[in-house]
């Protein structure tokens, strides 16, 4: 069970101008799922769950603007997740 903060997310670009993601552990979180929308309070989807503390959305389109938000999850399969991070967002290159 993960009765998990909400993660701590920023974010920057990679070398190749692409949206990098980056967390602090969150204690009791087994997974970590990334969720993408085009606008800050727009429609959030699930884009990617990592085991890891990072992602780099490769899948972006130059000049575009997309947000993020991510959730510490508890065990794979489980329903116990955080609340989804503060929204972060930037301009792939």
């Amino acid at each position: 069970i993960c009765r998990c903060a909400a993660p701590d997310v920023s974010i920057s670009l990679s070398s190749l101008g692409n949206p990098k993601l980056k967390w602090a552990a969150v204690d009791d979180a087994v997974k970590y799922v990334v969720y993408r929308a085009d606008s800050k309070n727009g429609e959030y989807k699930k884009v990617f769950t990592t085991l890891g503390r990072s992602f780099t959305n490769i899948s972006t389109l130059k000049g575009h603007t997309y947000y993020y938000k991510v959730l510490a999850g508890g065990h794979i399969g489980s329903n116990a997740d955080s609340a989804l991070s503060t929204p972060v967002g930037i301009k792939a290159k």
